[in-house]
């Protein structure tokens, strides 16, 4: 009977899976799906929540859309739409991507036109950039060298500017003290004039004269000598008055001041004047040479005098000779009278 009770659950053992019956099994797996399908079922119903936003919201755009076209319009148009606003969108945003490089570019132009600037308005070559960017010297340091040499060169010229000024000061001073000098000289002139004609002793210094040697006074001393101005014939009624040919007479001649020259009547000459013509006619000649206006000094003009009065007239000829002396400085000539 004991034999009979150990083999009582033999078939109902002959059914179990781990320790459990298949029914137990069944249960479990059923029990295990369901949870499975309770969660896939809130999962689908959180997607259907989703979609029923989504379309709500897509709805809301169809309407709002419908509404701003004023127009009808499927949902499938409408998603059509939507695609290509979206593929829009991404043209944008590809575009406003495209605009901010384009910024980029520009700005890096800009600093690479305000560097091209900075080079040109240094005086920096190709050449010396490329030094600079093979590393031999800093753009800093070429720069910085660029303003010392600049600096230097505004020292040089500010110094050969100022030696220019004393370059033009001292040739002001020269060019004044060779106008001194000058002045100096010629007023050493005047005065040696002024001696000259102190030596002949009784009258006025010639208003025309040469100088020549005067072997009385010593070597290498000279006097003045007359030039004469006019030719005086003296006649028993009156005056003839020609000029006086110089041609020949060795050169050179001071004549003085010729602008103080008075004029030449041409009716004063070659034709008998009365002593009132005579004397009113030269009379300008002796006030010019009294005045200085020949020579810085008072002198006398030169006439050659020539007595064509009668043997029986002396006294007439000595009586119009102190006329023509009151007047010019004289000289009697014992030649005859020169033809024209």
């Amino acid at each position: 009977m004991s034999q009979s009770f150990e083999n009582f659950d033999k078939p109902y053992r002959r059914g179990l899976v781990l320790g459990l019956s298949l029914a137990e099994v069944f249960l479990i797996l059923l029990f295990l799906l369901l949870l499975a399908s309770i969660g896939l079922t809130s999962s689908l119903q959180e997607e259907l929540v989703e979609t029923k936003e989504k379309n709500v919201e897509l709805q809301d755009s169809l309407t709002a859309f419908r509404d701003v076209i004023g127009n009808k319009i499927t949902l499938e148009e409408f998603t059509r739409l939507q695609k290509n606003a979206a593929a829009r969108q991404r043209l944008v945003r590809e575009n406003n991507e495209l605009s901010d490089r384009l910024a980029e570019v520009e700005n890096e132009l800009a600093q690479v036109n305000e560097v091209a600037q900075i080079l040109e308005e240094n005086n920096i070559k190709p050449e010396d950039l490329e030094s600079i960017i093979e590393g031999k010297e800093t753009l800093a340091d070429a720069l910085a060298k660029k303003d010392a040499l600049d600096k230097k060169l505004d020292e040089a010229l500010k110094e050969n500017e100022n030696l220019e000024k004393e370059l033009v000061n001292a040739e002001i001073k020269a060019e004044l003290a060779e106008s001194q000098l000058a002045d100096e000289k010629d007023e050493v002139e005047k005065i040696a004039k002024i001696l000259d004609a102190i030596k002949d002793k009784g009258r006025s210094p010639p208003c025309w004269f040469r100088l020549v040697s005067d072997t009385k006074s010593g070597p290498n001393t000279k006097r003045q000598k007359d030039v004469k101005i006019f030719d005086v014939k003296i006649e028993d009624d009156g005056f003839t008055v020609i000029k006086h040919n110089n041609a020949k007479i060795p050169r050179p001649i001071d004549f003085g001041n010729p602008s103080g020259l008075p004029a030449y009547p041409d009716t004063l000459f070659s034709r008998k004047l009365t002593s009132k013509e005579f004397q009113s006619g030269f009379i300008p000649f002796f006030r010019a040479g009294d005045n200085n206006k020949i020579q810085p000094y008072k002198c006398v003009f030169m006439v050659d005098v020539y007595d064509y009065t009668s043997s029986t007239n002396k006294i007439g000829y000595k009586k119009r000779l102190k006329l023509v002396e009151s007047m010019f400085a004289k000289f009697e000539e014992k030649s005859r009278w020169p033809s024209n």
